[in-house]
Formats: C-alpha cells, structure tokens, sequence
C-alpha cells in the first residue's frame, strides 16, 4: 500500500517526540521523507513504520469513539 507525496500520516516525531501528522515528501523505495507538523523536523522512515504508526492511530481513534457512543448512549 504505497503512500503518496503530499499525504499526512501519523507519526510519532523522533525529535518532539509527539504522534502528530507528518507531511511525506518524498520516496525512494521502502524509505519516506516525513516533516513532523509540530516542529518541522524531517526524519526518513520506512513504509512498514509509517503504517503502523497509523494504523495504531486510528485504532485508539475508533477506541475513543466509541467510547464516546457508549457514554452517549447511557445518557
């Protein structure tokens, strides 16, 4: 599943050390440029830690959504 230049994907910033969106902009192979959102630092990562940083992401996004249906559905 190739990532697009241009795409945001979740990262945790080896500088900041904060899961914020990275900006890609460049590949070369399996190995992605990213610029952290938050403090602009450019680190090169591989496709494999790329998605799964993301997908561990969106898996505590879906944990916390549906904690959030669960609450509104006691009320």
């Amino acid at each position: 599943m190739p990532i697009d230049t241009g795409a945001k994907q979740f990262y945790s910033c080896p500088s900041c050390k904060v899961d914020t969106p990275h900006s890609v902009i460049n590949k070369k192979g399996q190995t992605y440029a990213v610029v952290c959102g938050n403090c602009q630092t450019t680190s090169l990562v591989q496709e494999e830690d790329l998605l799964y940083c993301q997908s561990k992401w969106a898996e505590e996004l879906r944990h916390i959504l549906s904690g959030l249906d669960d609450h509104t559905e006691d009320q």
